[in-house]
């Protein structure tokens, strides 16, 4: 994950940052404020001083890379699980014929997903439902990169 650690418990990153310098390291922590650990989410140990675009670059690219992953298993139609691999997402808009059907993802107990669209206004619903879920995503991300403090470190 681009140099950051995920926290244990796999949540989502808000907008606070730390910045420890010690002789040897410079540690950076992002996430939202501290668990009941004690631990911020993400953290980032350089071996100089960044500066603030490295930081900045840093972090965005951990959101980004929150966000793809968040587009790629984070849709769910009508209870069943979609991954949204980039394959799939051309493969879901390129049919040329109805009825189809797609494995869609997989359940938490690994079995299948599989959804039978029998005409082209249920297909276009599901693109539709796709559509909406990417922008949501994205939007988020957005948001996210746009709350980031970046003044609190001093560089």
């Amino acid at each position: 994950m681009n140099g950051f650690t995920k926290h244990h418990d796999g949540s989502e990153a808000a907008s606070n940052l730390l910045l420890i310098n010690s002789e040897k390291e410079v540690v950076l922590f992002y996430g939202h404020g501290t668990d009941e650990l004690g631990g911020f989410r993400w953290r980032k140990d350089y071996d100089h001083r960044p500066t603030m675009a490295e930081v900045k670059t840093d972090i965005e690219a951990l959101i980004n890379e929150q966000v793809q992953e968040r587009i790629r298993r984070g849709m769910v139609y009508e209870t069943m699980p979609v991954f949204l691999s980039e394959e799939n997402q051309l493969n879901f808009r390129c049919v040329p014929t109805v009825p189809v059907r797609f494995k869609l993802g997989e359940f938490a107990d690994g079995k299948p997903a599989y959804c039978v669209f029998e005409t082209r206004e249920e297909l276009a619903d599901f693109n539709e439902a796709i559509a909406n879920h990417i922008a949501q995503c994205l939007n988020a991300g957005w948001d996210e990169k746009d709350a980031v403090d970046y003044s609190a470190l001093g560089l």
